[in-house]
């Protein structure tokens, strides 16, 4: 299940502040970490703020996957965070060449979306002050994230995997052992309505919802209509193979006392309300290939998406003059 749904949002607008960088009262630097560049790719600059919130949130990434840093490799991590930022930024680049651009409307959904994942109009002002952050610097980075997306889905497009590739892939996952299932594991759908801050309505919408799959209606078709979880969204509100190490404890407890088919009834994570459909519980083995099928099926468009991008980056470094002002850390 996300565990971060706050971080990944402020973090996934590409350049957002960290939540620690707190402004000190008795602070007599003049210079605003929006406004201190650290490098200039292209016409486009990287500051101090763009730096700090990446490096966080990579730092959340890996923490969440029980990696641990030690004095010898800090350095080469943040060396690949400005790499990392610095590609975003070409990308960028080259997404304002297609014409793409950020609707109004997306703009504005995206951001009211994170001022209600704040807490609000007030907190988000809180913020915003803390971090030493604008209003104006937050939309362009929503519209930059937009952009580079859109740029990416459209390479999508133009690329095709057939089934034999896909076939080929789950073989060699077989022969290797990478589709050997060690552990029980769960498939579940879920309906995730996002509070942070206790809101009655959302505790109301929740139970409205659960009332109308007592009543009969397909969980599904409710989960697509209602669900803010969007990393199951991807997966038609599913979540596969995921054993108990790797859900929050309280949607463990559901996995463990549902039957297959049962539903759970409404219940609180730290990201907001669920309700859980257990689809499934698997006992060791070689997982099945129409469960794989479309985890693959990403797979393959990634790896090709990745190769254009490599040619398309390549082009541009010939193009455009990259600076770095000073050491990241």
């Amino acid at each position: 299940m996300i565990n971060q749904i706050l971080i990944i949002f402020i973090a996934c607008l590409l350049f957002i502040v960290s939540p620690n960088l707190i402004a000190s009262d008795n602070s007599t630097q003049d210079i605003s970490l929006r406004d201190e560049v650290v490098a200039q790719v292209g016409s486009e600059r990287i500051t101090k703020a763009d730096y700090q919130a990446y490096i966080q949130y990579r730092q959340v990434e890996l923490k969440k996957k029980n990696v641990l840093f030690t004095p010898q490799n800090i350095q080469n991590f943040q060396k690949k965070v400005m790499a990392e930022i610095v590609e975003q930024t070409m990308i960028f680049l080259l997404a304002t060449r297609e014409n793409i651009i950020c609707s109004d409307k997306e703009l504005n959904e995206t951001y009211q979306e994170g001022i209600q994942l704040l807490g609000g109009e007030e907190e988000y002002l809180k913020w915003l002050k803390s971090n030493q952050l604008t209003d104006e610097y937050i939309k362009e980075q929503i519209q930059k994230k937009s952009i580079v997306d859109q740029y990416i889905k459209k390479i999508e497009t133009t690329i095709s995997v057939s089934d034999d590739e896909i076939e080929d892939v789950y073989k060699k996952y077989v022969k290797s052992g990478w589709a050997k299932r060690a552990l029980n594991t769960y498939d579940f759908a879920n309906i995730l309505i996002i509070d942070f801050v206790g809101d009655p309505e959302k505790e109301k919408q929740i139970n409205e919802i659960y009332k109308r799959i007592q009543n009969g209606e397909d969980f599904f078709s409710l989960a697509q209509q209602f669900s803010e979880d969007s990393f199951s969204k991807m997966q038609e509100c599913r979540y596969y193979e995921m054993n108990l190490q790797q859900v929050l404890p309280e949607v463990k407890h559901y996995l463990v006392m549902l039957p297959e088919g049962g539903v759970s009834q409404p219940f609180r994570t730290q990201n907001g309300w669920n309700i859980i459909k257990v689809l499934s519980k698997n006992m060791p083995g070689t997982i099945r290939f129409d469960k794989m099928k479309k985890g693959i099926y990403k797979q393959l468009v990634d790896r090709k998406v990745r190769l254009i991008l490599k040619n398309k980056l390549e082009e541009l470094q010939k193009e455009i003059t990259i600076i770095y002002y000073q050491n990241n850390n």
